[in-house]
């Protein structure tokens, strides 16, 4: 139902998926509880009825529905999707429409926060969680993840470029770097955890000051 390439719009960033096996793969991220509500509410209007904002509307050569968050145009005989937008914070009620921030949190995701550490629940059939959100020049993020005895975590930044924005991986238990890379500082972490542990990932900027706030997702798989 879906024409690739497509581009999904997080609210901070355009995430591009190629094909449907990169889409499953962020299946959690993308079909949140309020874009799969949205979409069980949208149906066209009754005739004499005027439309609503949840109403799906067609013409012979598009569609849209799911209260926007959802365009398809037609692709020879039938309606394939070309665009979709995560629900802001308010959800599938929110009168602002498709706009915003990353959608409302997904089991396995968080959204970032001004906060200390954000806990990171890996879950599902991926082992998988997110967090999206913007760093400022010298400014840094943290969040936790718990990963045990000899699982395999990786943990990555994606939509940055070069080393705009880099991650360390900290045991809390022993506050020392899980080697020298992830003290350093890497795009991305793969490796064997020595021990069952709370791991501190904190993301900072790589750039110098002055440059503007650059947005990312973070993406942490333990199995």
């Amino acid at each position: 139902m879906v024409r690739y390439p497509i581009l999904i719009n997080t609210g901070t960033l355009r995430m591009p998926f190629a094909d449907s096996a990169a889409l499953i793969e962020r299946y959690d991220l993308i079909f949140s509880p309020a874009l799969k509500a949205a979409i069980a509410a949208s149906a066209f209007a009754p005739a004499g009825q005027p439309p609503s904002r949840s109403t799906a509307v067609a013409s012979e050569t598009a569609m849209t529905l799911a209260g926007g968050y959802i365009s398809a145009e037609k692709d020879g005989a039938v309606f394939r999707i070309t665009r979709i937008t995560l629900p802001a914070a308010g959800g599938a009620s929110d009168p602002a429409g498709p706009a915003g921030s990353l959608s409302p949190l997904t089991p396995g995701t968080r959204a970032t926060s001004r906060r200390g550490p954000e806990r990171l629940t890996v879950r599902g059939r991926l082992h998988m969680a997110q967090a999206a959100g913007t760093l400022s020049a010298g400014e840094t993020r943290s969040y936790l993840v718990w990963g045990g005895q000899g699982q395999l975590l990786d943990a990555r930044v994606d939509g940055v470029r070069g080393r705009e924005i880099l991650l360390r991986i900290i045991n809390t238990k022993t506050e020392s770097p899980l080697d020298v890379r992830a003290g350093e500082g890497v795009r991305r972490w793969s490796g064997r955890l020595p021990a069952g542990a709370d791991y501190r990932i904190e993301l900072k900027r790589g750039e110098p000051g002055g440059a503007p706030p650059s947005q990312y997702v973070l993406v942490v798989t333990v199995k």
